[in-house]
């Protein structure tokens, strides 16, 4: 098991996340995607989370229609 100080977050986000893409109502953090890629044409989704009070209304699927979009757009598969 690794211990959170064997881990460059800044570095490993920087290298394998393509961007996020966040919901929000006001300043309140609704939900997020966080898109991956292999740093050439592949990108997936990963960690779409929408909060509690806010499921049932569409918003991760508009998360993740968002992330896809900006994914090609980025030149991704």
């Amino acid at each position: 098991m690794y211990s959170a100080d064997e881990w460059n977050w800044v570095e490993l986000t920087a290298r394998h996340s393509l961007g996020w893409v966040v919901a929000r109502d006001g300043e309140r953090l609704v939900g997020f995607v966080n898109v991956i890629w292999d740093g050439l044409v592949h990108a997936w989704v990963q960690d779409t989370i929408v909060d509690r009070r806010d499921q049932r209304r569409g918003i991760g699927t508009q998360l993740v229609a968002e992330a896809v979009s900006a994914a090609r757009q980025a030149g991704c598969e």
